[in-house]
């Protein structure tokens, strides 16, 4: 089980750091993007072995992405879409839609029509995941004196 996730998390941060080479990340970024994106993935495999669906368990992992997106943003002084944009990468649904169209294309209507709507949720809850810490992050906070 451990030896499972840390393979996952690596795999993650590998296709992580693949993204963040394809965009021209700062190299001083580029093992905090890891980060993020393994971290991501972690909190998704764990969700779901817990119980979640594949939906929640992307919110959970995209809000995780989310989350360290915001301190790594801080920390590096660098734009917060540098570390979520490359995070969230390696848990777009690929799989899923390959498998709408492998199934519209063999005439299964029924089939290739629910993992399309699997594909949306998917993409929609890694979005919201992102969404959530943003609108969180930009909440107004009262000033001392309007206490």
């Amino acid at each position: 089980m451990v030896a499972d996730l840390i393979r996952e998390f690596a795999l993650a941060a590998v296709a992580t750091l693949g993204f963040g080479l394809l965009f021209n990340v700062p190299r001083r970024a580029l093992l905090p993007c890891c980060l993020a994106g393994g971290a991501g993935r972690l909190v998704r495999l764990i969700a779901v072995s817990l119980g979640a669906s594949a939906v929640g368990g992307s919110y959970l992992g995209a809000l995780a992405v989310g989350l360290l997106g915001y301190v790594l943003a801080r920390a590096y002084r660098m734009p917060r879409m540098v570390f979520t944009v490359t995070g969230v990468i390696p848990m777009i649904p690929g799989v899923p839609a390959f498998g709408t169209l492998l199934e519209l294309a063999a005439g299964n209507v029924d089939t290739g029509l629910h993992n399309a709507v699997d594909t949306v949720l998917i993409g929609g809850a890694l979005a919201m995941g992102l969404t959530t810490v943003r609108v969180i992050s930009r909440m107004p906070t009262p000033a001392p004196n309007d206490l």
